[in-house]
């Protein structure tokens, strides 16, 4: 079991998430954990071993690109709902090295490597994503 150190304050879960802590996996785990279903979801912190993909519309996957040095998150934001059964957190990052050079993407995994400030908003209802023959990717099924 993972612990996690939170706040609650209303509808919102304020999450420190913790040096070594993987950011997808242990926001999956506290959601679960505390059965939020959908969700916004908005950060700050700071990382290394950051992966990001860049969808390819041609491909129709991600072209990925790993930055292991630690960065300086500087914009995190995304949101939680479901694919068939499972959970899906969908994050996008921004981040910065040490020359205040900007990369970002859809996030595909990363470590914190000081401290994650996260703010989980629940919504109350259930959001799931169904696949979108035109698109080629899962979208809100609304």
């Amino acid at each position: 079991m993972i612990d996690f150190a939170y706040r609650k304050v209303d509808d919102v879960y304020i999450l420190r998430l913790k040096k070594g802590q993987e950011i997808l996996t242990t926001i999956k785990d506290f959601c679960e954990n505390q059965q939020i279903k959908t969700a916004t979801v908005s950060g700050i912190g700071f990382a290394e071993n950051i992966k990001v993909g860049c969808f390819d519309l041609t491909k129709q996957k991600y072209d990925e690109k790993l930055f292991s040095k630690a960065y300086e998150i500087t914009s995190l934001m995304g949101n939680i709902s479901y694919i068939d059964e499972d959970m899906y957190v969908h994050l996008h990052i921004n981040f910065a090295d040490t020359d205040a050079k900007i990369y970002g993407g859809h996030l595909l995994g990363g470590t914190i490597a000081l401290t994650g400030e996260i703010f989980i908003h629940k919504i109350e209802t259930n959001l799931n994503r169904k696949f979108d023959e035109k698109l080629g990717i899962k979208v809100f099924d609304i």
